[in-house]
């Protein structure tokens, strides 16, 4: 759309009307970078929480018993 020519080689279409019709692109590209964001945000909470870990709420973690092989 942004690279078609009218018969006098002129862009077809102006700026404004590129932008315009490129909304909803951006806002679907604003909507993945704002989960992007929200991962990146509840993985510094999740390594701050591991690191900050006291001893009592490491004895509560419970473990899954291992399986034996098959033999």
């Amino acid at each position: 759309m942004w690279k078609t020519y009218n018969a006098a080689g002129f862009l077809e279409y102006s700026f404004a009307e590129t932008v315009a019709a490129m909304f909803p692109y951006y806002v679907i590209r604003t909507t993945g970078g704002i989960l992007f964001f929200a991962g990146a945000l509840v993985m510094a909470y999740n390594v701050y929480r591991t690191i900050t870990m006291t001893k009592e709420e490491e004895a509560n973690i419970q473990t899954v018993p291992e399986t034996q092989a098959a033999a």
